[in-house]
């Protein structure tokens, strides 16, 4: 299969996984139970296509509440639960020999943060109508800040308008490379970095109630093999075992402790990672969040562009 064959299969099996995932969603569901049962239904389908590296799963299942953005994804033995009134950010990612579907949505039940959600995914769409070979970059942020910057919600009987997030952005897609070097701001910028062609990108938009910037909080529960690095002689020598199981199961893809465990419940690599982490041989992704007591919503699509034609890849009827 070429690379759009494949990224086309993967959005195919991505939007049957989100579909069957809403006979589980419901308040009380662990979080947990969700981010294993999608990543459990990705394997099942992308099976019928070859070994593929981590049983097609593109990186851990982003499962983000309320004012967390993103990053945030549980651990084997987490007990959180999707509460009613959580507004949720479910990020998942597809491949097909390393080429990614990169797509998100958000479920709410609180009428009154409606929009909160509808502002990011006019964006998104009205950045996915705009998107064209040879036009800059930075024009998608000029659309994007405009458009959310229109929306605004009543909370505690106040008008408040909601913000785009600035330090979260869109990116472009390679083989085995989730960020491949141009990025999609959701506000203006003087990015320089043009749209050139046969390229896919993740148009994604976050919306908040709250600051606007996203902090780094709480420990990293993702990682991710950097391309090129040099093997240095290591403290632990579970290091060098931990650096071969990531080659092996991940290749440069993102990943978890409990994709980890889920793989071989022996394997305990903590203090692996960190020496792993510290000798720059691999990236950490913390979680992502906006002030105390804010909200903030995603959605995201997959989008192949070319000279002829631009292929939304993960859109549905859902999203």
């Amino acid at each position: 299969m070429d690379k759009l064959e494949c990224v086309q299969k993967a959005g195919t099996i991505h939007k049957k996984v989100r579909n069957e995932l809403k006979n589980i969603l419901k308040p009380g569901i662990k979080l947990v139970d969700i981010a294993n049962f999608i990543e459990s239904k990705v394997s099942e389908y992308t099976c019928e296509f070859g070994q593929q590296v981590h049983n097609g799963v593109a990186f851990p299942t982003g499962i983000s509440i309320n004012n967390i953005a993103a990053h945030w994804t549980p651990g084997p033995n987490d007990k959180t639960v999707l509460e009613k009134d959580d507004i949720c950010k479910i990020d998942f990612g597809v491949h097909i020999n390393g080429w990614i579907i990169d797509s998100a949505f958000t479920i709410n039940s609180r009428p009154e943060y409606d929009n909160l959600l509808l502002a990011s995914k006019d964006a998104v769409d009205n950045m996915i109508k705009s998107i064209g070979c040879d036009m800059a970059i930075s024009e998608l942020g000029d659309i994007a800040e405009e458009i959310v910057n229109s929306y605004e919600i009543e909370e505690k009987g106040h008008l408040k308008k909601i913000k785009p997030i600035d330090n979260l952005t869109g990116h472009s897609i390679d083989q085995w490379n989730i960020h491949s070097g141009k990025y999609v701001f959701n506000i203006k910028n003087d990015n320089k970095q043009r749209i050139i062609g046969d390229e896919f990108f993740a148009i994604e938009v976050f919306t908040t109630t709250g600051s606007g910037t996203t902090k780094m909080k709480d420990y990293s529960n993702h990682y991710m093999l950097k391309k090129d690095y040099k093997k240095p002689k290591f403290k632990f020598k579970r290091t060098y075992e931990c650096l071969d199981f990531i080659e092996k199961n991940f290749k440069t893809l993102a990943f978890c402790p409990r994709h980890i465990y889920n793989i071989n419940k022996t394997k305990k690599y903590d203090m692996c990672l960190n020496e792993l982490f510290n000798s720059e041989i691999i990236n950490s992704y913390p979680p992502l969040y906006d002030i105390d007591g804010s909200y903030v919503a995603q959605f995201e699509h997959t989008v192949y562009v070319n000279e002829s034609k631009k292929i939304v890849l993960s859109k549905s009827d859902d999203y």
